[in-house]
């Protein structure tokens, strides 16, 4: 859960840092806003974060300027 909870916050703070809405992220991502809100929401729920698609994940990093896989790493961890 701990690093759920990470791994949402680090999402937040990288949209937040590159001047990103959640809006924008989503359409980078091909998901609904809701689905962004719901990975930085840190609760329960952020185990969406887990049950990323592969595709999106992978999207998501592009989009927030993480590397390849530290998402995935950093939630793993």
């Amino acid at each position: 859960m701990e690093q759920a909870k990470a791994v949402a916050q680090k999402i937040r703070e990288r949209r937040l840092q590159l001047g990103l809405s959640m809006s924008a992220v989503a359409d980078l991502v091909g998901v609904t806003r809701q689905a962004v809100s719901l990975w930085e929401s840190g609760g329960d729920k952020a185990q969406s974060v887990k049950m990323l698609k592969a595709s999106n994940l992978v999207a998501l990093e592009k989009a927030l300027q993480f590397k390849t896989g530290e998402l995935f790493r950093m939630y793993n961890a």
